[in-house]
């Protein structure tokens, strides 16, 4: 019989295997859907509809699915609603940043850790995550 620690680090092992397993196959799939629009002579179209340029795919499919989760999660914490961001260009500003973003460990540590303070140390989206959580805030009268 497993120590109950010992079955908690395999649970954990499991499910964090079988979440890289789906983010290899979204990316993988993902990597197909830009490959078809290129074949039908779309790509270059859909990115500028998307506001991304050729030059950033591989920095798109390195970061997906894993970074979106991520870019959730902060707004999740901070108490910031997605539809909060109206605004299509700057959404696509402040996810390119979490997508493209050297810290991701340190987000996901942070995030695990259950902090809402401490995120400006690591984050290039800080600045605007705080904003957009005073705006978020109720107004006093």
């Amino acid at each position: 019989m497993l120590g109950h620690g010992l079955a908690a680090r395999i649970t954990d092992l499991a499910r964090r295997a079988a979440r890289a397993l789906d983010d290899h196959r979204r990316r993988r799939a993902l990597g197909r859907e830009l490959a078809d629009l290129e074949s039908r002579h779309m790509l270059d179209a859909t990115l500028d509809d998307i506001g991304l340029s050729r030059a950033q795919v591989p920095g798109l499919l390195d970061g997906f699915p894993q970074r979106q989760r991520l870019f959730r999660r902060m707004l999740a914490r901070l108490g910031v609603p997605e539809s909060r961001i109206a605004d299509r260009a700057a959404r696509n500003d402040l996810m390119w940043r979490c997508t493209v973003c050297s810290a991701g460990q340190r987000c996901r540590a942070w995030l695990d850790a259950g902090r809402t303070r401490g995120n400006a140390a690591f984050c290039p989206n800080a600045a605007a995550f705080k904003r957009l959580a005073e705006a978020a805030l109720p107004r006093r009268r």
